[in-house]
């Protein structure tokens, strides 16, 4: 996915690769088995929302690969996600 990335595993419902790049990236990898289209959609957008909080403006660009290991994440599922790879990222960087 991304060379040389750190892999964030979230309870079990979903896998994030993350590594500092010169440009922002957002790569998905949902397959045709996590849903329709809609669900697939709509889990798409939950991710573009909530990866713009993890991004630190002036400090770095990340990359990131999301993959769901679960099917109907909800956003509530989600959020704890992003705000716990928030805290590793901003860790990692200090």
């Amino acid at each position: 996915l991304i060379r040389s990335s750190s892999v964030f595993c979230y309870d079990n419902k979903i896998l994030i690769h993350y590594c500092l790049t010169k440009k922002t990236m957002l790569f998905f990898s949902v397959n045709k088995q996590f849903g329709s289209a809609v669900t697939r959609n709509l889990f798409k957008r939950r991710i573009r929302m909530l990866s713009r909080g993890v991004l630190i403006k002036g400090t770095c660009s990340l990359g990131l690969a999301v993959r769901p290991l679960r099917e109907n994440l909800s956003f509530e599922d989600l959020s704890p996600c992003f705000l716990s790879l928030k805290k590793k990222i901003t860790k990692e960087l200090s």
